[in-house]
């Protein structure tokens, strides 16, 4: 895929208190504050949630929205990690080990959110669209499986982007967190940024510590 990948830890319960429950009760986006103190990155996510209702009139696709939606709202929490090319959803369509540790976020919610049709199978199908959740439970399982396929990945990821892959994995067991992937949520050559710039970590700018 010639996609911008980043790879995102994920809080299960800032899904829960900053999608999930708007999607119930949109009053309740008057918490947005506690995710973030970045205004501009508060307007960007208030704009997304004005598109809730239009999205369920449209039946629009879970990943290229909601699920774009829940990156945004891990990156305004959490650093995340800068993958050019090389993608999970490549990896778990190969894989059936990496493949049965996605959950579709839908049901990770409590809710409604439950009930939305989510046919993309849980991957990056195209530019701008998101990923399911690898929970956190299941990340030992996950760091396993990437160990076995040391050889495999080494020989087809580049090196940065497999740095990327294993600083977003430690990350995250550290921390307790889950965690995704998305396509074009981050365009670095173009200033391009869907969520919080100042966690974005990547070889190419000398950051990739948490």
């Amino acid at each position: 895929m010639g996609l911008d990948v980043t790879f995102h830890p994920v809080s299960v319960e800032d899904l829960q208190r900053f999608l999930f429950d708007v999607f119930e009760a949109p009053a309740v986006a008057s918490r947005l504050p506690e995710l973030t103190p970045n205004a501009a990155l508060r307007e960007l996510i208030i704009a997304e949630y004005a598109k809730f209702e239009r999205w369920q009139e449209e039946d629009a696709p879970l990943e290229a929205t909601y699920a774009m939606l829940a990156a945004t709202l891990a990156g305004a929490r959490h650093p995340y990690w800068y993958s050019r090319g090389d993608s999970l959803s490549g990896l778990a369509s190969e894989d059936p080990g990496i493949d049965s540790l996605f959950v579709p976020f839908t049901k990770l919610a409590h809710g409604p959110f439950r009930d939305l049709p989510n046919p993309s199978a849980g991957r990056i199908t195209e530019n701008y669209t998101a990923s399911d959740i690898v929970p956190a439970q299941a990340l030992p399982q996950f760091a396993a499986r990437l160990s076995d396929l040391a050889d495999v990945l080494r020989e087809t990821w580049d090196d940065e982007n497999l740095a990327s892959l294993h600083a977003t994995v430690r990350y995250a067991r550290e921390k307790g967190l889950g965690l995704m992937e998305v396509g074009d949520l981050v365009v670095p050559i173009v200033n391009e940024y869907g969520t919080e710039p100042e966690n974005f970590r990547a070889a190419f700018i000398g950051q990739m510590d948490p």
